[in-house]
């Protein structure tokens, strides 16, 4: 969004999904953005959480959500 990141600020979050995604634990809020203008977001299911999808059957599907600032 905008200029995207200009610090070297990163934060990781992992959010937890059920049911192939359907059915999330909470909803994550990105304090760190709120009203921000230049930033990267990146939400996406790395390696490890598609194992562990596959290991549970689909039943929780973790994602991964990347800020950059």
């Amino acid at each position: 969004m905008g200029e995207g990141s200009n610090d070297n600020y990163k934060k990781i979050i992992k959010q937890h999904n059920f049911i192939g995604g359907l059915i999330s634990n909470n909803t994550t809020e990105i304090i760190e953005i709120k009203g921000g203008k230049d930033y990267n977001l990146t939400i996406k299911r790395t390696i490890s959480d598609a194992f562990i999808s596959i290991l549970s059957f689909g039943l929780y599907t973790p994602t991964t959500i990347i800020i950059e600032k």
